[in-house]
């Protein structure tokens, strides 16, 4: 604001306006289409959650843990939330190399719908917290923030990626 020219700016008022405005709109139809989006593929999990056995994932996820996440850590474990993807004009964004910077042992969770992954990545994150590890848990930018799409445990250099068309891994 100190470098602000208000009288230069006057000048272009109604075409600032006119531009603000225009942006506004655009934002509210793209919110509308990320809604649509992420409305449909809500309706996909619901119908393919069906067809899991709940039970066996969760069994499956603990002895997975059991098997990657060392016990005895020396600190208190905690979550932290931090995006590695992200919806941009030039569509799906994913940082990849944030993730491979973190870890040296990849696990790659193909969940072509995103059932199973968070259900999964939410024990195991839960169970490494509990051992002291404080992790880093990436919410999907489509969902809730609440939904662990990806899961980081920097101090044991391991990390677990959800892989769909989205944000595939090689």
């Amino acid at each position: 604001g100190a470098f602000r020219d208000d009288t230069l700016l006057s000048e272009y008022r109604e075409e600032i306006i006119g531009k603000t405005q225009e942006n506004s709109l655009e934002h509210k139809k793209c919110a509308g289409f990320l809604s649509a989006a992420a409305a449909a593929a809500a309706d996909n999990r619901f119908l393919i959650s069906s067809a899991v056995d709940m039970r066996k994932l969760k069994n499956f996820t603990a002895h997975l843990g059991q098997s990657v996440i060392a016990a005895g850590a020396s600190g208190k474990g905690k979550v932290n939330r931090r995006f590695l993807s992200a919806v941009t004009p030039q569509g799906e964004k994913t940082f990849y190399d944030t993730f491979e910077q973190l870890c040296e042992k990849i696990i790659v969770l193909e969940d072509a719908y995103g059932v199973c992954a968070p259900v999964m990545l939410r024990l195991l994150s839960n169970m490494a917290v509990r051992e002291g590890y404080s992790v880093i848990e990436c919410p999907c930018a489509m969902r809730s923030a609440k939904v662990c799409e990806h899961l980081l445990i920097p101090e044991l250099s391991l990390g677990f990626f959800t892989a769909d068309r989205f944000h595939p891994y090689e």
